[in-house]
This record gives structure tokens, C-alpha cells and sequence, in this order.
């Protein structure tokens, strides 16, 4: 009796051990996993930056297509934006 409780416990020990090597692995996996995803995220916000800094004039269009229509639509916005500059420099010179 002695001997099943002993190894009872020794089993109960080593499956809880791999149960947790195994959680590790897999949030380690899904860290990395969240960081791969997010990288389009963290480019449209150093473009951002850029953009503000007037490094650049519009973002690109390399994005996933998740993200592309904001882009897309960002651009168009600032697309306007400058054709209102335009417009109101050209009225106030004359």
C-alpha cells in the first residue's frame, strides 16, 4: 500500500511538473506570437511620428489588410488637408 501511495504521489509530481513546463511554453509562444502580430501596429505608429516630424509627406501602403484601409483613408485625409492649404495660400496671396 505503501508503495502505490508513494508512486501515486511521484506520478502527481511529475504531472504537475509538466503541466507547467508545458503553460510556460505556451505563453512564451503566445508572447511571442502577440509581438509578431503587433508589429504592424508599432511601424503605423513610428510612420505616425515621422508624419508629424515631416520626415515624411504620407504613409505607406505596406500594411496587412486589417490595417490598410486606415492608412488608405489617412492619406486621402491628408490629401485634402493639403489641397485646403493650397487653396487658402493661393486666395490670401492674391
Amino acid at each position: 500500500m505503501h508503495d502505490i501511495r508513494t508512486e501515486l504521489n511521484s506520478s502527481k509530481k511529475q504531472l504537475w511538473q509538466w503541466l507547467s513546463i508545458m503553460a510556460i511554453a505556451l505563453m512564451t509562444i503566445q508572447l511571442f506570437i502577440m509581438l509578431w502580430g503587433l508589429r504592424p501596429l508599432k511601424r503605423l505608429s513610428t510612420q505616425l511620428k515621422e508624419l508629424y516630424e515631416n520626415k515624411v509627406e504620407v504613409l505607406d501602403d505596406g500594411y496587412p489588410i486589417e490595417i490598410l484601409p486606415v492608412t488608405k483613408n489617412f492619406n486621402t485625409m491628408l490629401l485634402h488637408e493639403k489641397i485646403n492649404v493650397n487653396a487658402i495660400e493661393i486666395h490670401y496671396q492674391i
